[in-house]
C-alpha cells in the first residue's frame, strides 16, 4: 500500500470513528472511569407493568446497539494504530497479509478470511 492509499485509508477510518462516536453519544454516556466505555442510561417513565416491560425492552435494545458500536469503535482504533505502526493488513493469528478485497469490505479486519472463518466456527 503506497503513502497516498494509507492517507486515504487513515482519513476514512478517522471519519468512521467520528461517526461511531456521534452515534454512541446519541444513545449513551461516556464512562469517566473506563476509557472507551459507554453506559446506556435506563429511562424510567412509569410504574405500570406494561411501561416497565417496554422500558426494559428498549434499554436492552439500546444496550445491544451501544455494545456493537463500542466493538466497532475499538476495531477502528486498533486499525488506525496498526496503520500508523505499519502492521495494518496483517492477520493477527497467522501473520499472513489480509487480502485487499477483505480490507475494502472490512477496513478494521484483524484476521484474514481463513482465520475469520475458523474463529466464527469456534464461537
Amino acid at each position: 500500500m503506497d503513502k497516498t492509499e494509507q492517507e486515504k485509508l487513515l482519513k476514512s477510518l478517522q471519519e468512521e470513528e467520528k461517526l461511531i462516536l456521534s452515534e454512541l453519544n446519541d444513545i449513551a454516556r461516556k464512562n469517566p472511569k473506563v476509557e472507551g466505555d459507554f453506559n446506556v442510561p435506563f429511562i424510567n417513565e412509569g410504574d405500570s407493568l406494561d411501561e416497565n416491560a417496554r422500558e426494559i425492552t428498549e434499554f436492552e435494545r439500546t444496550k445491544a446497539v451501544a455494545d456493537n458500536l463500542e466493538e466497532r469503535l475499538k476495531g477502528i482504533r486498533v486499525a488506525i494504530e496498526k496503520l500508523k505502526e505499519g502492521s495494518y493488513g496483517v492477520c493477527e493469528k497467522c501473520s499472513v497479509a489480509i487480502s485487499g478485497e477483505r480490507l475494502k469490505a472490512v477496513q478494521a479486519a484483524r484476521l484474514c478470511i481463513n482465520c475469520a472463518k475458523i474463529s466464527a466456527h469456534e464461537v
